[in-house]
């Protein structure tokens, strides 16, 4: 993506969420005249040394929600804000329930109705909504958590997941028969917040959006080449290529949300039946934009050009490869050579966003490096 100047103050709400804040980071960091400026709830967040954060403020953590609108709102007069941008799930919930009569409505970046957000966010609401709009999706069950009635021998293996979960696979469980489910998962575990769903054979996709009005004005598709060692967790190494059969799914899945703003939709390719079937919705950006930004598409700038009614045409993007950090160091243990390929880790890997801007991730090391001498010392008391 060309390069493009935008004279303009965004606040992220949200800071304390720093993996988000620094990939969205990385993303303004390419757009020349922007000043970005860091709300966060939390004092030693790393991301506040970054050269690329105009502003850093703290508000102590508070469990009153006008509260926090107050204070983004005294960002705001403070700093001459332009756009509010929040990063995390739980917070643009919190807006979407005070945007009106608070002063933010003009301020903040373009969102989705709260209901279509709370289906998207909501496993179980997911589902339905899949089923009731006949969305190629996996089977999923209603269990009697008492008899374990309502779901057979024969549907195993299944996947129990959190209704609410926090992402990356965290909470997610797989049962291959009735027993080991009966055995390994007690009704006081789940309080009613799983998802329980016919695990499919098959391989993961992501699409990543932005939308307006339940169209898709800018998207990529990834497929992951390189993982972690936990289960269910984001890839780390990734490929971007099209399928249009499953471009279709999610074009059909953000009109019948009527979504405004960006999302990551998780399908996943059925072997059995060869189709694509959508798996979940984050209804937020996502751990791998700077992979798409090294495709071609800078989502959050596309963002900013939304919120101001700009004219964007649909983004086209490159086919590369991407490695994340942890995807460079895994892969070099294989290939030692990948670090002669200086084009490669430049292009088509999150390096470049660490060298630009060392300081946070310093800061980081040095404070992972002091929590372990301090919990060393305590153990040895």
């Amino acid at each position: 993506m060309t390069k493009k100047s935008l004279s303009m103050a965004i606040l992220i709400p949200d800071g304390e969420h720093a993996l988000l804040a620094r990939h969205v980071k990385n993303c303004f960091s390419e757009i020349p005249g922007l000043s970005l400026h860091l709300m966060c709830n939390k004092k030693h967040k790393a991301i506040r040394f970054s050269h690329y954060i105009t502003s850093f403020s703290y508000y102590p953590k508070t469990e009153d929600e006008t509260d926090w609108i107050s204070n983004i709102n005294t960002e705001i007069k403070k700093h001459n804000i332009d756009l509010v941008m929040p990063v995390y799930d739980e917070s643009i919930i919190t807006l979407l329930k005070h945007k009106n009569g608070t002063g933010l409505y003009d301020k903040l970046v373009p969102l989705p109705q709260l209901k279509m957000f709370d289906i998207a966010y909501n496993k179980a609401l997911l589902a339905k909504h899949l089923k009731r709009h006949q969305i190629s999706a996996p089977k999923s069950f209603g269990v009697n958590l008492i008899d374990y009635s309502g779901i057979e021998e024969s549907d195993f293996p299944i996947l129990a997941k959190p209704v609410l979960g926090i992402g990356g696979g965290t909470g997610i469980q797989m049962f291959q028969s009735k027993q080991d489910f009966i055995n390994g998962f007690k009704p006081k575990d789940s309080e009613g917040l799983f998802l329980f769903e016919e695990f499919i054979k098959g391989y993961d996709l992501g699409c990543n959006v932005l939308c307006n009005q339940g169209k898709i004005i800018a998207f990529t598709i990834q497929k992951g080449t390189l993982f972690s060692e936990k289960k269910y967790a984001p890839q780390i190494g990734l490929e971007f290529l099209y399928q249009k059969e499953l471009y279709e799914i999610v074009e059909e899945l953000m009109a019948s949300l009527d979504w405004t703003g960006v999302a990551n939709i998780d399908v996943r390719f059925d072997t059995k039946d060869g189709k694509f079937k959508v798996l979940e919705i984050n209804p937020r950006f996502w751990a791998t934009l700077d992979a798409s930004l090294s495709a071609g598409v800078n989502f959050p700038y596309l963002y900013c050009l939304l919120a101001f009614k700009k004219e964007i045409g649909l983004s086209s993007y490159r086919y590369i490869h991407f490695l994340t950090l942890k995807g460079v160091l895994k892969r070099l243990k294989q290939d030692i050579w990948l670090v002669f390929r200086f084009n490669f880790l430049w292009n088509n890997t999150s390096l470049k966003y660490l060298i630009k801007d060392p300081i946070p991730f310093f800061f980081t090391i040095v404070n992972k490096v002091r929590t372990t001498v301090f919990n060393i010392e305590n153990s040895k008391r």
